[in-house]
């Protein structure tokens, strides 16, 4: 399926331009498209940053702690009361589990391992809660819940 230019919003659009002249001066790998290649890199930067998230959350702020978006930090706010109500103990954020581990490949290059960052984890009557505040279940999200089940053994709340 094919898509067009103008069937892309007028943002959209401006990032895929950017995009496809980016790709054209990496084809032709000159001297002279080298400043335009770092111009454009530029742009494309400046046109993704002044739109913000692609999925439309606003990063905030609370308690001098960056969240990724609202709904995080209302969750997170949540989760503070309970843990002081004594509902919830060990809260932490952002925490990292490894799903793959870093390998080598037969060229001798290395692959990075796979993680997922659970946005919470806290512990609720004896065990061990993984939380993420989910807006959109983007598709890398869904097979990292996946692994995390198989791997782990952690069923990932989603709130």
């Amino acid at each position: 399926m094919a898509i067009s230019l103008n069937d892309l919003s007028p943002k959209a659009r401006e990032q895929a331009t950017i995009k496809l002249a980016i790709l054209e001066a990496r084809k032709r790998k000159s001297a002279k498209n080298a400043a335009a290649l770092e111009e454009l890199k530029k742009a494309e930067k400046s046109a993704a940053d002044s739109g913000g998230n692609k999925y439309h959350a606003e990063k905030i702020v609370v308690d001098g702690i960056k969240f990724d978006s609202k709904r995080e930090a209302a969750r997170y706010e949540e989760l503070l009361y309970m843990e002081r109500a004594g509902n919830i103990s060990d809260l932490q954020r952002q925490v990292p589990f490894e799903l793959i581990p870093a390998q080598t490949r037969d060229d001798g290059k290395k692959e990075k391992p796979v993680r997922y960052v659970a946005d919470f984890v806290y512990w609720r009557d004896g065990k061990m809660v993984v939380e993420d505040a989910k807006g959109f279940r983007h598709p890398v999200y869904i097979v990292k819940r996946k692994l995390m089940l198989m791997v782990h053994g952690v069923s990932i709340k989603e709130v």
